[in-house]
């Protein structure tokens, strides 16, 4: 099975962090990762988590290909 694991800031590393863990975790799974490309660096507020979940929305649409 393949998934998306979406980071919804734009910290390409913390996106690293995430899949390390994810593949350790679900190795059964084929886990591609994917870094928001604009919004906060971070999420440390609740204005960071509005701008990051539009950004996640945007990112989702084009993932139709894979299977979570």
């Amino acid at each position: 099975m393949q998934v998306g694991l979406i980071n919804p800031n734009t910290n390409a590393h913390t996106t690293q962090m995430m899949l390390s863990i994810a593949r350790l975790e679900a190795s059964s799974f084929a886990v591609t990762g994917f870094t928001a490309k604009s919004g906060p660096k971070m999420i440390q507020d609740v204005a960071a988590l509005d701008a990051s979940a539009q950004e996640v929305a945007r990112v989702v649409t084009p993932l139709d290909h894979l299977d979570g």
